[in-house]
């Protein structure tokens, strides 16, 4: 699926370095019968943002530019690229460049996003971001799959979490036993929680054999916060939330969370508690 195209490998051997990211900068290629310039990844020292032009066209311009991979999807050649605009706020967003056979460049995004993993299934490039899941498809662009669209893995449960992969909390949402144990703790209310989950990852560690995972919401932080944890040895799922200007809402009710699970909520609490002076 990667690297059928002579092109594409010239591409990656000048771009990419053993990081995967882009080794060289400014720099002028031609990939897939397009001219691509980078004049840099960085701003610069007179605080000159870099662009990114194909064909001699510009098409973004921001803080931080990147070009991560080269992919083949078909006979149509792919770039997948990521945008940031500086600051402590959010994690760089991608964006796709496609160069169908004959036809001008096409630019998709970037996403509104803060943090986000992608790989290619089929025909598709599936972006899981803090803003929900999302596949781009060369003759449709960036389609967003929804809450309906989350693909829950059976496969996945209390045995997977003991690796201790996971990258962000709202990945325990897609592992089968767990998704079924978060839904019931939450019903109606799964909404609210996942796109404050789904935010700015803040926390994700081990405490033994519980994991803490805490994010806040895209744009609102730290004024929308949600925390997850997961123990390994009762299989049992604690969640809470604080939605902007109200309350903290526990799930299940206080009372039955363990002491070691309590302090971890505590902790994260208390950056909504007034000070004492």
């Amino acid at each position: 699926m990667k690297w059928h195209s002579p092109l594409a490998i010239a591409f990656m051997v000048v771009m990419l370095g053993a990081s995967n990211r882009l080794a060289a900068s400014p720099i002028q290629l031609k990939v897939f019968g397009h001219e691509i310039a980078l004049t840099d990844t960085a701003p610069s020292a007179t605080g000159v943002f870099p662009k990114l032009t194909i064909d001699g066209r510009e098409f973004i311009s921001d803080a931080y530019l990147n070009l991560r991979e080269v992919v083949m999807l078909g006979p149509i050649g792919v770039v997948v690229g990521t945008s940031f605009g500086g600051g402590n706020s959010c994690d760089e967003a991608p964006f796709v460049i496609s160069f169908p056979e004959g036809q001008s460049a096409r630019f998709d995004g970037p996403l509104d996003t803060c943090g986000f993993t992608y790989e290619v299934e089929g025909q598709s490039i599936i972006f899981r971001t803090s803003n929900g899941v999302f596949a781009w498809r060369p003759h449709t662009g960036f389609t967003k799959l929804g809450l309906e669209g989350r693909s829950v893995d059976e496969t996945k449960g209390w045995e997977t979490l003991r690796g201790r992969e996971v990258q962000f909390p709202s990945d325990l949402l897609d592992y089968g036993p767990i998704a079924a144990q978060i839904n019931m703790l939450l019903g109606s209310e799964r909404s609210q929680y996942e796109k404050i989950i789904e935010g700015v990852s803040l926390v994700r560690e081990f405490r033994g054999d519980m994991y803490v995972g805490t994010t806040c919401k895209p744009h609102a932080c730290p004024y929308e916060g949600g925390i997850l944890i997961a123990d390994i040895q009762s299989q049992r799922i604690f969640l809470a939330w604080k939605p902007e200007n109200k309350a903290i809402i526990v799930r299940p009710s206080i009372n039955k969370w363990p002491d070691k699970a309590a302090v971890a909520l505590h902790e994260w609490a208390e950056q909504w508690t007034p000070k004492r002076n």
